[in-house]
């Protein structure tokens, strides 16, 4: 009888030590940082065309606006990023202020258009959450 309350004792001891194991190394990513220069962040800005690039996204958790000037009424929304941990998304407003891209994942070539807005100057928010991986999303003016 006392050797099954030691070996259960033992047993409970080993898993509660695998399992403080698992959580702490699992929380050695708990570090969240902003987009800094080890992420070569670059922006091109011209009129009808929209890039943004960033590498070696690790635990990203920041936020970044831009105005573009779009002489349409639709962009084309070119994803080229490869978020395999977290997320990143992008949002775009027209120059009125209307959602025509709402919240949409970067992803891996998802090509898609924004929906009819006024043109001029649209805003560009592109949001990240514990994002790891890297990010390419350009814009152009649409057909």
């Amino acid at each position: 009888m006392i050797n099954r309350s030691l070996r259960a004792r033992n047993v409970f001891g080993v898993a509660a030590l695998l399992a403080t194991t698992v959580v702490m190394t699992g929380c050695q990513d708990t570090i969240v940082k902003p987009l800094q220069a080890v992420n070569d962040e670059q922006v091109i800005l011209s009129a009808d065309n929209f890039q943004f690039t960033a590498v070696n996204l690790d635990n990203v958790h920041d936020r970044r606006v831009y105005s573009w000037a779009n002489s349409g009424t639709v962009a084309t929304v070119l994803h080229r990023s490869f978020i395999h941990h977290g997320l990143a998304t992008v949002t775009i407003q027209d120059a009125v202020g209307d959602t025509v891209y709402n919240e949409i994942h970067l992803e891996w070539e998802l090509d898609s258009k924004t929906e009819a807005g006024v043109p001029g100057v649209w805003r560009v928010s592109l949001s990240f959450y514990g994002a790891k991986g890297r990010v390419d999303l350009r814009l152009q003016k649409g057909p």
